[in-house]
């Protein structure tokens, strides 16, 4: 007769034990945090033991940060990598680009000059067409949709700058409490990305700029100048369940997902396993 120790040895070697989710931690910048919960989401349909934890927003140098503190297998970030984040054995992959679009939480269809822009942040006293203020919400200076902002519309620089001198406007410290604010506010005017827009919230009215409604087609035709990228970057020592997600990034089905989202894919992809 076997004794009880016996059992219970042979009941471990033949009971199996349960399979652990395979988890991939991803943070990062805000503004591209709501397209990695969508992919994500997206890639368990894929790999079903497969899990997309997405920490809270970090910023893109934060999330870099995080990454080689051993704290993310994964980060999203609107900028490619320095040489010295290269140099620490980071790699980066370019995901997608996103229009930058101005929106308010004013109804009906709003359209708005560079020259009107300008007005706006600089002019304490602006207002929308039916008289409401004009109250604008700035994230911190160093915020990646305020690049291309300062490139491409003459005289938005100064402004921006003169409107951080004014102790009632707010400022967001992240892309999630900028888009917060603006559904909170009346006549409320800030910038963010088409991508975040279409997915935290599609309820605020996008504006176009110059006749021209921001759009994935207005960024790759090239009419539409406002975007910011998107790289997801990993360490070279990657493991199996990252290495499944970011397969699933590059398949056609992300890139349908990424297009229906506001974004434009940088990779004609191959179809996912």
């Amino acid at each position: 007769m076997l004794s009880k120790k016996v059992v219970l040895c042979l009941l471990a070697l033949t009971t199996p034990f349960p399979v652990a989710a395979e988890t991939v931690t991803v943070g990062g910048t805000g503004a591209g945090l709501s397209t990695i919960r969508v992919l994500g989401a997206a890639a368990t349909e894929v790999w079903p033991d497969l899990t997309i934890e997405v920490l809270p927003s970090l910023g893109s140098s934060g999330g870099i940060r995080a990454l080689n503190d051993g704290a993310l297998d994964l980060a999203v970030t609107a900028r490619p990598l320095r040489d010295s984040e290269q140099a620490s054995g980071l790699r980066a992959f370019h995901l997608a680009d996103t229009p930058i679009a101005f929106v308010s939480s004013m109804t009906g269809e709003l359209d708005i000059s560079s020259n009107r822009v300008v007005e706006m942040f600089a002019t304490p006293s602006a207002r929308w067409p039916d008289g409401t203020p004009v109250r604008i919400i700035l994230r911190p200076e160093q915020e990646a949709a305020y690049r291309p902002l300062r490139d491409h519309v003459p005289g938005f620089a100064d402004a921006v700058a003169s409107t951080y001198l004014r102790p009632e406007v707010l400022i967001a410290a992240t892309a999630q409490e900028n888009l917060s604010l603006a559904r909170l506010i009346e006549g409320s005017f800030t910038v963010a990305t088409l991508a975040q827009i279409a997915t935290d919230a599609p309820e605020l009215t996008l504006v176009a700029l110059n006749g021209i409604r921001p759009s994935p087609d207005r960024i790759a035709d090239g009419s539409y100048p406002l975007s910011i990228p998107f790289y997801l970057v990993a360490s070279t020592q990657d493991s199996e369940p990252l290495r499944h997600f970011l397969e699933f990034v590059r398949s056609a089905e992300a890139a349908s997902i990424l297009s229906d989202a506001g974004l434009v894919p940088a990779d004609r992809p191959t179809r996912s396993r």
